[in-house]
């Protein structure tokens, strides 16, 4: 059952938001937004029934004082680039990177990571199979960013670069919280950052970024 929990985190939320990120950008619905985010709503309530799944730790209980403040740091960062969301008009670009940093967690150092760990006992095998799952949730973005060589490199680092650190962050800690606030550093940089630096997680769509997203 484990195993099939895996396959079924790993391929089906990315294949359902690769059909949303469609409706968003070639085929220009702004309604395609709404269920994008209804989706991962709906993903991250998927979750629930995991909690009780024997031998299997999510990692969403702070372990110590430390991960309580790193959450509560990162929701006090998250409000203070609000102004600066609505000065830039990207407020859905940089709501989804806040949103990012606690559901991706939640998914891959969380419940991917948990089942892996309960299902072969070895953190080393966890922190491979949810890095690989990452790198592949990113493949969703095919959708808006048709590149294929620059998709193939998005994988790479974020399934062999971002994915193995988060995980080791977790396993540092024994919770979620301080990955969930390097990835929250990390995604709420591309709605903030100068469009000129911009290509370094968007590829060349990065400096001239401008979509339904933007406020009118």
């Amino acid at each position: 059952m484990y195993l099939i929990l895996i396959l079924f985190y790993t391929f089906i939320p990315p294949t359902v938001l690769y059909y949303c990120l469609k409706l968003i950008y070639q085929e220009k619905h702004e309604y395609g937004w709404h269920i994008h985010y209804l989706t991962k709503f709906f993903i991250t309530l998927s979750f629930l029934p995991i909690l009780y799944l024997p031998q299997v730790d999510l990692a969403l209980v702070p372990k110590s004082l430390i991960s309580v403040l790193l959450f509560v740091l990162t929701i006090f960062f998250a409000v203070l680039g609000i102004k600066p969301a609505i000065k830039n008009k990207v407020v859905f670009l940089y709501f989804g990177g806040i949103f990012a940093s606690f559901m991706e967690e939640i998914l891959f150092r969380g419940v991917i990571f948990g089942l892996a760990k309960a299902y072969w006992n070895s953190n080393l095998i966890a922190l491979i199979i949810s890095s690989v799952a990452f790198g592949i949730w990113h493949l969703k973005n095919y959708a808006w960013q048709p590149d294929k060589k620059w998709l193939f490199i998005h994988f790479l680092y974020t399934g062999f670069m971002y994915g193995p650190i988060f995980a080791g962050l977790r396993i540092l800690t024994g919770d979620i919280y301080l990955a969930s606030l390097f990835h929250f550093l990390v995604d709420t940089y591309v709605a903030l950052a100068p469009k000129k630096y911009r290509w370094t997680i968007l590829g060349d769509r990065g400096e001239k970024f401008k979509d339904s997203y933007t406020i009118k």
